[in-house]
């Protein structure tokens, strides 16, 4: 859905920001990379039943976040 894409998009900018102010690693700020990330997370959440895209989407998001922080 449309607001489930919104929340992942702006709480991926929100601990984009964060991580780079405590001076983690993070590539540069790559707004492709975050609607990539939020809507492979808002298709996950569309194609999943039931309560269980309560555990993939967070688990899918955090791994995405992983290999773009590792690859950019």
């Amino acid at each position: 859905s449309l607001t489930m894409f919104v929340v992942t998009t702006v709480m991926s900018v929100f601990v984009w920001m964060v991580f780079t102010t405590i001076g983690y690693p993070m590539p540069n700020f790559n707004l492709l990379a975050i609607l990539g990330i939020s809507a492979i997370a808002t298709i996950c959440e569309a194609l999943s039943y039931g309560g269980i895209d309560n555990l993939t989407v967070p688990a899918l998001t955090a791994i995405l976040y992983y290999l773009v922080t590792i690859t950019l």
